[in-house]
């Protein structure tokens, strides 16, 4: 410490003799390298040798000359530090020593960097804090509370990270709340934030929750132009949200992407691409879909595969539907009623209702209960067979479970009796569902009306026609002939019965 005092001494004395430096000079120099920064081992061994070598403390803090003969690089320049190393005071060590060098106003000024510093750090942990808020609210599902966490931070002077804009769009997503999500995304651009990959996956999370399936195929490639690469979690939503657009063309493109490239397609990576068959009936691309998760050993769940088997049932495939109800129970993966109502509504398309009614029976076996959809299924499958006396025997298992018949029920029984020109039947079903508060078609009027035709009844006829007429159709004046000549009713007749009907009635 002596011999740095001496020489700090000697600097002084020749630094006053050539008149270049005084003690005030040397303050506001120091006060130029506060403002702009120094790096952090370079400078401070500078400052040390500069005592024991009798160099200047000026020419020490501005750097090294930029080449012979030129001026040396001021501290205003902080290009020549090191690379790696920061600026504005990232570290302290040639402090000590230029304070001890110039007095009381270079230690002033180390406290004042100090409290800024310490500012900062207190404004990073108040951020810090701000997000795991915003991503506690969101794995609650309390999305309002995490955007009104979010949307205060500005008004505290604090600015949101990545980390922060990626919580928000979390708990956006979570909530299915996909507008806050991608309005999120601009407000980030706005702030120059760069995002993150977990940013990017929950707004294409969020896309597929709103079927937003050109938007999320946009950030994918935006991913890659930034140089990052889509995880499964990313991919994964993608082709979900291709699904929910019905593009499953583009799904399956996605799919062959992933096995080309390192990531790995995952279970839910298979089951989102056979639904999107599915739901587009490819039901030939679901099952080469289902095989290539096979041929990986992966365990598809019982939400897949009633997907595959629903997109046999779209496109009429009655026998695969079968030989994958089958397939499920050899790869360990236990059918459902899910999975067992949409091989029966396979089998109902395929006109196959005693293989119908044998799978509602085996539901019992499997440990399975039928619910209405079964049933109305395995009534729909004996209507379209033309064997209406099994589609009654239908409607008292739905009664004996303890169920009551629907919508759906009742126009697959009318329309059943009504093709077995059973027409008291017809009607009585029509009248049920009348009570029942269930809106009637027009194909069941007409069908009612074509029953009561065949057996000329006319009244029934006449009071389904009169209802045909208020319900709209454009066709009934057709319909109404048709009735008047198969129950023998001449057309004056009729013609005199609108007059009396259109006649003004007196009080």
């Amino acid at each position: 410490q002596a011999t740095l005092v001496r020489g700090i001494r000697k600097e002084r004395e020749r630094r006053a003799r050539a008149a270049s430096c005084s003690p005030k000079r040397g303050t506001a120099m120091l006060r130029s390298v506060t403002s702009a920064g120094f790096g952090t081992s370079a400078k401070s061994g500078s400052v040390q040798s500069a005592s024991r070598n009798g160099v200047g403390l000026g020419a020490a803090l501005r750097g090294p000359q930029t080449r012979a003969g030129t001026a040396s690089v001021g501290p205003d320049d902080g290009r020549n530090w090191p690379a790696g190393k920061g600026r504005a005071f990232d570290s302290l060590v040639a402090l000590p020593s230029v304070a001890a060098a110039y007095g009381t106003k270079a230690r002033v000024l180390c406290r004042s960097e100090s409290m800024v510093r310490s500012f900062q750090a207190e404004k990073r942990a108040v951020v810090g804090a701000c997000t795991s808020e915003i991503r506690a609210l969101g794995k609650r599902g309390k999305w309002e509370e995490a955007i009104s966490v979010f949307a205060a931070m500005p008004d505290r002077s604090l600015e949101p990270t990545a980390f922060t804009f990626s919580a928000t769009a979390s708990a956006c997503s979570r909530a299915r709340r996909w507008q806050q999500a991608i309005h999120l995304f601009g407000d980030l651009q706005k702030q120059r934030v760069e995002p993150d990959l977990v940013f990017y996956s929950a707004v294409v999370s969020a896309c597929e929750k709103g079927s937003l399936w050109e938007e999320a195929l946009g950030l994918l490639a935006e991913m890659r132009d930034v140089r990052f690469s889509p995880n499964a979690v990313t991919f994964n939503a993608a082709v979900a949200a291709c699904g929910r657009g019905r593009q499953w063309y583009m799904a399956l493109d996605l799919l062959r992407g992933m096995i080309l490239s390192t990531v790995s397609p995952t279970t839910i990576t298979f089951g989102s691409a056979i639904s999107a068959c599915e739901r587009s009936g490819a039901w030939e691309h679901a099952l080469g879909v289902l095989e290539e998760a096979a041929v990986r050993r992966l365990a598809l769940d019982v939400v897949a595969w009633s997907s595959a088997i629903s997109a046999c049932e779209k496109g009429q495939q009655w026998k695969k539907a079968l030989a994958l109800l089958a397939g499920m129970g050899a790869r360990s993966s236990k059918p459902d009623v899910v999975a067992c109502n949409a091989v029966v509504s396979a089998c109902a398309r395929g006109r196959q209702w005693l293989l119908a009614l044998e799978l509602v029976g085996s539901m019992h076996e499997r440990g399975l209960s039928p619910d209405l959809i079964t049933y109305n299924a395995a009534a729909s499958a004996c209507e379209r067979s033309d064997v209406w006396e099994q589609a009654l025997s239908v409607l008292d298992q739905i009664r004996c479970n303890g169920f009551e018949p629907d919508l759906i029920t009742y126009s697959v029984l009318t329309s059943a009796v009504a093709k077995g020109r059973e027409w008291a039947r017809a009607v009585a079903f029509l009248a049920d569902m009348k009570a029942a508060g269930f809106r009637r078609s027009v194909s069941l009027l007409t069908s009612a009306i074509e029953a009561c035709e065949a057996h000329k009844q006319t009244r029934e006829a006449s009071a389904l026609l009169d209802e045909l007429r208020f319900a709209g159709s454009g066709d009934f004046e057709d319909m109404e002939k048709g009735t008047d000549a198969a129950c023998g009713i001449e057309p004056e007749a009729r013609d005199g019965e609108r007059q009396a009907i259109s006649a003004p009635r007196g009080d």
